[in-house]
């Protein structure tokens, strides 16, 4: 439940490393640091696809669990020496802002405002009414590459470099990395022999990456400031002498305050800065021994290194940099992984009548991540904005944690096939994980089965019918689970062992996914038109769960296995390709998808539920029968005639118990892709959209008890919020 739901990146046959970095991440605020896939040049990228079930659990197993995207990488071809120069611009703005009043503001007292506009109409000028557009600028993204390749019939050559260049919409947020890759090719003794070397650096820097949440985010200040201010006074003087202390000083219209804070502030005082080198390096080496036969090596090394820091200085607010001298934050990060895997198969038709194609290898996987953590936090700083650790006070928090894997396998494949018309496919696969060490399940085994059928080689058809195929599948994936959930360790802090407060479990098993797929594809009119759809039903069994530990066991909690959560649906894509001249073609291709996620069983000591995430006055909670996304919050007490109940105040009165208000995952998720051609140009269009699910608005929440938004406008000039039977109370009361 709590694991990592990302596909698995396979680039040339090779699994690629996806750490997650949390930089930042909190209740309230948070950053992007982005993913493995992001690091890629997509110039460098030839072709993809997406493996699921079958074909994904033997070749990969248990880091297949949630899906593959298989790359194929560009690489050298036989012939002079070419030169591709490629260029891409990209230009962003806002899509959607929040709906803002200008018609009434704060009050002031001084030359300070009100926190919140709950104040008179205003008569006279609005100078902050302009405030989110201006504050906005033009994205821009501009992605430069070069490629050379090149080589003979025995030996090719691909170099590549890509530098990319970006402005974010938020002002002082951008970005550059360089990417630099270098692959060569060897086809010997009459091809076959063929050694393929790969060598990829990635080094990339990015700036004041937007925060999310509420608290150090420069959209809260920004959108609840008051119209009738002039935002442009604290724009252009966001810092002021304070000559009681001899430093600059945040300004803002209210003081300072936990809650909101000057934007430009924010953006110029508190920054972050986030670094990454990667290197990865991989070979592949197959000979041919017969025709039938061949065997096949990789091995790959892939080693991330990140650094991560924050700055906020003197006058931000106390609830980020306690201690007034401001505060600093540094977090070094590194993942290393070594994958090899050896691999024979074989080929062979008899008789023209049956195809065999089988396959057994072995692989390894190691993996090391490390993550050193410092903070000031609430000791604050000795010297006002001076970022270094030796200006922290007192013992800073100080974390190591260097969590290390090793997964060894061995895995079998096998397809039959008659007269080219039926294919049954059988694979099997078993996993040591040494997550699973201390437990009785280290070794885990699991196959899967799948049947695909050419109905027009088997039955006649029109001769507009290129193909139709039914095809069926059942697979089962293994899943292993973090470090040390089995035997956790005491970790590292301020120098000394901090004592681990979770349970070992013995017992633990590993996940298992049971997969159960039907589908149909259909091609017709010389492969112009195209159908297809698929039918599946997934159940994730023995999810592992955290849940409290009695006192007596001088542990906090401790992890069981259980849960049955399904997910069932279908995918469906048709789309139709028409030539009008040589030169002239257009593409369109229409998906559409359907999902229902059920929770089948939990366990009987999960009786309440699970609290899977939770924010100001909500909660992320799975239940046996509800759904993963399921969200409960307190709702306004209504009567039999849906009329709101108040206060002898004449408030609102809001339910005690937090209740069911929907779930936020889409029932519905289509796209509609379009590629128009005209000779060598190509123009690319795509509208996508997801239909169902609930949200809570807390941005929207937020402003409206600030008084900012038209919302609140309007039911002040209204005369208050009708509450269900004509009887109206005052604005900010409700709100």
């Amino acid at each position: 439940v709590w694991g990592n739901n990302e596909p698995l990146i396979v680039i040339d046959g090779i699994p690629m490393n996806n750490p997650k970095t949390t930089q930042l991440s909190g209740e309230y605020e948070g950053s992007d640091g982005g993913n493995a896939f992001s690091n890629l040049n997509p110039d460098d990228i030839a072709r993809m696809s997406v493996l699921k079930g079958t074909s994904a659990a033997a070749p990969y197993g248990s880091m297949a669990a949630n899906g593959v995207i298989m790359i194929n990488t560009k690489k050298g071809r036989e012939g002079a020496i070419r030169v591709d120069f490629s260029s891409n611009i990209t230009i962003e703005s806002p899509l959607l802002t929040p709906k803002l009043q200008s018609r009434y503001g704060a009050v002031k007292s001084g030359d300070k405002y009100n926190e919140k506009s709950w104040g008179d109409k205003i008569t006279g000028d609005t100078p902050g009414k302009d405030r989110v557009d201006d504050f906005f600028r033009t994205g821009s993204t501009y992605i430069n590459s070069v490629t050379l390749n090149g080589g003979t019939e025995t030996t090719q050559s691909f170099l590549s470099y890509a530098n990319t260049t970006a402005l974010g919409i938020m002002p002082t947020n951008d970005f550059m990395r360089h990417n630099m890759s270098a692959r060569q090719s060897f086809n010997l003794y009459d091809d076959r022999l063929n050694i393929d070397a790969t060598l990829s650096y990635i080094t990339e820097k990015g700036n004041n990456r937007p925060h999310g949440g509420t608290y150090n985010n420069p959209l809260t200040g920004l959108y609840t400031f008051p119209a009738n201010a002039d935002f442009n006074h604290y724009k252009d003087n966001y810092e002021v002498y304070d000559g009681g202390r001899n430093l600059m000083a945040q300004y803002w219209y209210t003081g300072l305050n936990d809650f909101t804070g000057n934007p430009y502030w924010m953006l110029n005082r508190t920054r972050t800065q986030a670094k990454r080198d990667r290197v990865m390096a991989s070979g592949i080496v197959s000979y041919k021994i017969t025709d039938d036969l061949n065997v096949q090596g990789r091995l790959s090394v892939d080693n991330t290194s990140d650094d991560f820091q924050q700055k906020w200085h003197a006058t931000t607010v106390q609830v980020w940099a306690p201690g007034g001298n401001g505060r600093y934050k540094h977090e070094e990060f590194s993942a290393k992984q070594f994958y090899g895997d050896f691999m024979a198969n074989y080929s062979k038709e008899f008789a023209d009548t049956w195809e065999l194609n089988a396959s057994v290898g072995t692989s390894f996987m190691d993996s090391k991540i490390k993550t050193t953590y410092l903070d000031s936090d609430k000791l604050g700083l000795m010297q006002p904005n001076y970022f270094v650790p030796e200006n922290i006070k007192g013992n800073p928090n100080q974390r190591a944690i260097s969590p290390e894997k090793r997964l060894n396998s061995v895995f079998g494949t096998l397809q039959v096939g008659y007269k080219g018309k039926v294919y049954v496919d059988v694979t099997g696969r078993n996993d040591w994980s040494s997550t699973l060490a201390f437990t009785d399940n280290v070794s885990f085994f699991y196959p899967s089965v799948g049947l695909t059928g050419l109905i027009n080689e088997i039955v006649p058809m029109h001769e507009s019918v290129d193909l139709f195929k039914l095809r069926g599948s059942y697979s089962v994936v293994g899943n292993d689970v973090p470090a040390y959930i089995t035997y956790p360790m005491d970790g590292i802090n301020h120098g000394q062992l901090e004592p681990n407060t979770k349970a070992p479990f013995g017992e633990m098993k590993p996940e298992k996914m049971h997969s159960m797929e039907f589908g149909l594809d259909l091609n017709m009119f010389n492969n112009r038109f195209n159908f297809d759809i698929t039918y599946y039903k997934t159940n994730n069994k023995n999810q592992y769960f955290e849940i409290s530990s009695p006192i007596a066991t001088g542990y906090n909690s401790y992890y069981i296995n259980a849960g049955d959560i399904q997910n069932s649906g279908f995918e469906s894509s048709i789309g139709y390709r028409w030539i009008f001249s040589s030169d002239i073609s257009w593409s369109t291709n229409y998906n559409i998808s359907y999902n229902k996620n059920e929770i089948k069983k939990l366990d009987d000591r999960l009786s309440d539920g699970v609290e899977i995430g939770s924010g100001a006055g909500y909660r992320f909670m799975i239940t046996e029968g509800g759904s993963f996304g399921d969200v409960y919050s307190r709702k306004i007490k209504r009567d039999a005639n849906g009329v709101i109940e108040l206060t002898d105040k004449g408030a609102p009165i809001v339910e005690s118990e937090q209740t069911y208000l929907g779930n936020v995952n889409p029932d519905w998720t289509m796209g509609w892709s379009n590629n128009i051609y005209y000779k060598d140009f190509n123009f690319y269009f795509l509208v996508d959209g997801k239909i169902g699910g609930n949200t809570i608005g807390m941005t929207q929440s937020y402003l409206d008890s600030y008084g900012v938004t038209k919302t609140t406008a309007d039911a002040r000039d209204n005369g208050g919020v009708d509450i269900g039977n004509g009887t109206k109370i005052d604005a900010q009361t409700y709100y």
